[in-house]
């Protein structure tokens, strides 16, 4: 294939250079859907877009049948063994100017769509190495062997099998005869890969490359970069549709002639909707045909859209042009503040949070700060989600991933940068997991660890940090970063044994007990363990919390009323989150580095913005913890250093949206979970993904991958991206050293 092929995915943030007119309405033929009545963004509104043609590595070329573009970015996640690296067997290699893939292993596999039912052969472009032949196969079926001569690149392909092949997901094995002796002496090199659906599997085959898909087209002197399809073709994008998202292009035809051209949207499962369908014609007086379609009737699902050329004039081709997803979209800058605080509070569960009545300075945020309802951590090890705070890096980019990591001493933290801006720093930890072992006192001017075996009070960390942070602030051009990290909700418990005593239920005669709560659960969550939780003991675990959250609540109170008292407020960013939450009901909670369940992953966020910004505001935008490390510097008016990801939270708070949604993957060794709107995938590396929709399954029983393939494709596609980019700025883990004391603390803690 050609050099041009090369494309990654890009989701661009600036404005978009369109035609004044692009405001086109969708036609009143049968069958084709009525554009929106949201009228098109102005062209002095903000917007945020998504062009498809910097994505188009990952959508589908659809000529004569499914086009796989081997030795380009089109091949990337869809190899059979669902791995988040490229492919071994693989090499991208260049000849006479066109990218080919060296193949250096017996066999590879890759995975398609098949959009309707029909019978189905393999064609490619091979040239033959110290391989004679390749074997295909289809879903493990045989379809033939191909011959391959060495140094000669042809077409081959097998027969069309006898049965028609169900529309869906399907995989095709490739294996070679022989073994390599590395890239130069390779079995083959393949250019591309066709899962043909022609009724004339012998007929001659132009593929349409990429070079050939791209042009930079001028219509009556207007130019667009366009997708340009021969007759009869297709390209298929798959996409989440963000509420409000539009789709807006031109169509036209280049050369002498006239066409087809249609735009098609589908949901998995569902027949397809035409959105839009034109005759167009070119020659000299060529023009452009806008169309600008709302796309609301489908918002917060994956759809798949499609660029139809039906058909044309030899030699002409149909064209779409700048394609392009956008969304109105505010974006305020940040308010300054001279100090940052963020509360990190272990062991939040979400849902015991709503009783404002029990926890008041919980419920007073809800009024007073902006509410974040969508909040998901990246991990479920507690140490990784404060690193990721820290560091605005992914778990597998800091390498925070399990239980025994260290926070490596190369990876610039936020304590740092907000120093080396002249802004002093403390954090404050209540909780072992992040204690000096952990590479958590580095880049603070104070650093104070209170453990659960010394005697101080759970609530010393938030005190203490709020007697450091009004001394500190006393000059009127002072600035601070105070980071905490509280016990919040997790064992053990400072709750007396007298006050123990008074909490149901009634005449308790169980093990569960505030001081020991934390090793009694991890009894309890030990894999080959007998103990179990009875539903008295839930009772009592549940009561102990509440009592114990309660003091952690008044304290949070206690801090907001000092900054209050000092003049702080008002100019401060004040976070409070979570790091893991509980866990279900079915097991013992509280455990670190547990499965990548939702209930899990969900936590609370709020944000009190200088100068009561957007107070009691609800976002239903997601967010990451990456986010608030951002916003921090943002706020406190700092450069970013490099690597650090996230958007600022104001931004979003303010109605920044994505037109593709925001996909959050989250990862724990080789697992993964990704949540896309109200989709869910997840998995291990190497093994099928689970695909789960949340909104009618919210417990995950069933899944959905098979009936919505071209979904699971997309989602998986986003963690092998988000895989590899943190791949780029991955640190070496660092195993962390643990002394007898911190090792007594993290007994307690029930690790």
């Amino acid at each position: 294939m050609r050099n041009a092929k090369r494309f990654t995915v890009l989701v661009v943030l600036a404005g978009w250079p369109i035609l004044a007119s692009c405001r086109g309405k969708s036609e009143s033929n049968d069958g084709d859907a009525r554009a929106s009545a949201a009228q098109p963004a102005k062209n002095d509104e903000e917007t945020t877009t998504l062009e498809l043609i910097d994505r188009l590595s990952r959508c589908e070329v659809d000529h004569g049948g499914v086009l796989i573009d081997l030795g380009s970015p089109a091949v990337q996640g869809i190899t059979g063994s669902w791995t988040l690296a490229p492919e071994a067997a693989l090499v991208d290699s260049e000849r006479d100017g066109e990218t080919w893939a060296k193949v250096v292993a017996r066999s590879f596999a890759l995975r398609f769509v098949l959009e309707e039912q029909a019978p189905v052969f393999v064609g490619m472009r091979a040239r033959g190495g110290l391989s004679r032949g390749v074997s295909v196969s289809l879903d493990g079926k045989p379809l033939g062997v191909l011959p391959l001569i060495r140094g000669q690149g042809r077409v081959v392909s097998t027969r069309a099998t006898t049965s028609p092949v169900a529309a869906g997901a399907h995989s095709i094995d490739m294996r070679f005869t022989g073994s390599a002796r590395g890239q130069t002496d390779a079995l083959a090199e393949v250019d591309w890969v066709r899962i043909g659906t022609s009724e004339d599997e012998t007929q001659t085959y132009a593929p349409p490359t990429l070079k050939q898909v791209v042009a930079n087209a001028s219509l009556s002197a207007v130019p667009h970069r366009s997708v340009a399809l021969r007759a009869p073709s297709t390209v298929r994008c798959s996409t989440f549709v963000q509420p409000g998202a539009r789709l807006r292009l031109a169509m036209g035809f280049e050369g002498q002639g006239e066409g087809d051209a249609e735009l098609r949207i589908a949901r998995d499962g569902e027949p397809g909707t035409r959105l839009r369908a034109d005759h167009v014609k070119g020659g000299d007086r060529a023009e452009w045909m806008p169309v600008d379609l709302g796309l609301d009737a489908f918002a917060g699902a994956v759809v798949t859209l499609e660029l139809r050329s039906n058909s044309g004039t030899a030699g002409g081709r149909v064209l779409f042009g700048d394609p392009t997803l956008y969304v109105a979209s505010r974006e305020a800058p940040p308010p300054a503040a001279r100090l940052a605080v963020i509360v990190i509070m272990s062991g939040l569960d979400r849902s015991k949070l709503a009783n404002r009545q029990a926890y008041p300075s919980f419920g007073e945020l809800d009024r007073v700060a902006t509410t974040f309802d969508a909040h998901r951590s990246p991990t479920t090890v507690a140490a990784g989600v404060v690193a990721s705070i820290l560091t605005g890096l992914s778990p597998r980019a800091h390498g925070v991933e399990d239980t025994g990591a260290r926070l490596p001493g190369s990876v610039t933290t936020l304590g740092v940068a907000a120093r080396d801006g002249s802004v002093q720093t403390a954090m404050f930890s209540g909780c072992p997991t992040t204690f000096e072992p952990f590479g958590f006192s580095r880049g603070w001017d104070k650093y104070v660890t209170y453990s659960p075996v010394e005697g101080a009070p759970a609530v010393a960390p938030l005190t203490e940090a709020a007697r450091w942070t009004i001394d500190h602030m006393k000059s009127p051009d002072a600035r601070a970063l105070v980071v905490v990290h509280a016990r919040g909700g997790h064992p053990p418990w400072d709750v007396t044994l007298n006050e123990t005593a008074k909490l149901p239920p009634s005449e308790y005669t169980g093990p569960m007990e505030a001081r020991r709560a934390g090793e009694l659960l991890s009894r309890a969550r030990a894999r080959h363990s007998r103990f179990r939780l009875s539903e008295n003991d839930r009772t009592r675990m549940w009561a102990i919390y509440d009592a114990a959250l309660a003091g952690q609540d008044h304290a949070l109170g206690q801090f907001i009323d000092a900054l209050k008292k000092a003049d702080l407020w008002e100019a401060a960013l004040f976070v409070v989150t979570g790091d893991v939450s509980t866990g279900s009901e079915s097991r013992a909670p509280f455990g670190d580095g547990e499965e990548l369940a939702e209930p899990l992953l969900r936590a609370p966020l709020w944000v009190h913005f200088p100068g009561s910004a957007l107070a009691g505001q609800r976002v239903k935008t997601p967010t990451a913890v990456m986010d608030i490390s951002r916003s921090v510097l943002g706020a406190l008016r700092l450069p970013t250093p490099d690597g650090f990801e996230g958007s600022d939270l104001f931004a979003v708070a303010s109605g920044k949206m994505l037109p593709a949604g925001r996909p959050l993957a989250a990862t724990l060794g080789s697992r993964y979970s990704l949540r896309l709107g109200d989709l869910m995938l997840s998995g291990a590396a190497g093994k099928s993904p689970a695909l789960c929709e949340l909104t009618s399954d919210p417990t995950c029983e069933v899944d959905r991958a098979e009936r919505m393939p071209r979904a699971a494709s997309l989602l998986f596609r986003f963690v092998y991206d988000a895989e590899a980019a943190a791949q780029k700025r991955r640190h070496p883990r660092e195993p962390a050293t643990v002394e007898a004391g911190t090792a007594a603390a993290l007994q307690v803690w029930g690790e």
